[in-house]
């Protein structure tokens, strides 16, 4: 029987760890944070990528900064095969909060969607001018 392990996490309070964050963070992952426009979206991208590396780390038995990852042809992040390690994961964020499911030698996936409700107008198929 395998065990999958799900996290949750907010992602949306700021970070007073805001330099140890950006050292344990690829120079990627850095450059992919500087490029949102708005300052909130930029912390919440760190404070999702710190904590998936330092879940992570925990079941690699190694810092967070030594975890590399690679994409596959759709995005998708996994760890780099140099970790020899039968480790998957899968990831998903929306608005503030962020979901990782964990297990050994199997693919996963988790997704999760921030609820927005809708409104009597963008319900409706005509609007007014």
């Amino acid at each position: 029987m395998k065990t999958i392990d799900v996290w949750t996490w907010s992602c949306g309070e700021h970070d007073a760890r805001a330099a140890y964050i950006r050292s344990s963070l690829s120079a990627e992952e850095e450059a992919r944070a500087v490029r949102f426009v708005h300052e909130r979206d930029t912390r919440r991208f760190r404070a999702r990528r710190i904590r998936l590396r330092e879940i992570l780390a925990g079941y690699l038995s190694c810092a967070p900064n030594e975890i590399s990852f690679v994409a596959n042809p759709y995005g998708k992040p996994r760890l780099h095969p140099g970790h020899q390690s039968d480790l998957k994961f899968n990831f998903s964020h929306s608005e503030d909060w962020a979901a990782l499911a964990v297990t050994r030698g199997l693919e996963l996936g988790v997704d999760l969607e921030w609820m927005r409700p809708l409104t009597e107008t963008s319900t409706s198929p005509e609007r007014s001018l």
